[in-house]
């Protein structure tokens, strides 16, 4: 059973990964951590004269690698593989879960940002809406 697990780093997404390690264990599953890296609608501070975005990318990259050592550490007997792209989160974690065959999508039920959630609708809610595969959300 190949699970992709996408996170955001929160307190949800560990939970999340907590689930995805379970059910791989009892299924004999392997499981891909996905962070999507979202640009943000600031790419730049003239005064400054300097693009934000490859360093914002390298701080999310940077905070991605910390969170999966510290997670995966002592997690033994599951395949566990990771992936970082700078995408929409919700349509790259669909189209991913399409293209490379997921069974199952095991997500946190909220994220980080109220806000976001708020005005465009949660990743949560979107991937469930037009995920091809089953999906398993976290608390």
């Amino acid at each position: 059973m190949k699970i992709l697990c996408p996170i955001d780093l929160s307190e949800t997404s560990r939970n999340a990964f907590r689930q995805a390690v379970h059910v791989a264990r009892l299924e004999g599953g392997s499981i891909t951590l996905l962070r999507v890296h979202q640009p943000n609608a600031v790419t730049s501070i003239e005064d400054l004269g300097e693009d934000l975005q490859p360093v914002l990318e390298r701080g999310d990259r940077a905070a991605f690698k910390e969170w999966v050592e510290e997670e995966t550490a002592g997690v033994e007997g599951v395949e566990i593989d990771e992936r970082f792209i700078v995408a929409d989160p919700a349509s790259a974690i669909v189209e991913l879960a399409e293209e490379e065959g997921y069974d199952l999508i095991v997500i946190g039920n909220k994220g980080r940002s109220a806000i976001n959630r708020f005005l465009l609708g949660s990743v949560s809610s979107k991937v469930v809406h037009h995920a091809p595969c089953n999906v398993l959300l976290a608390r």
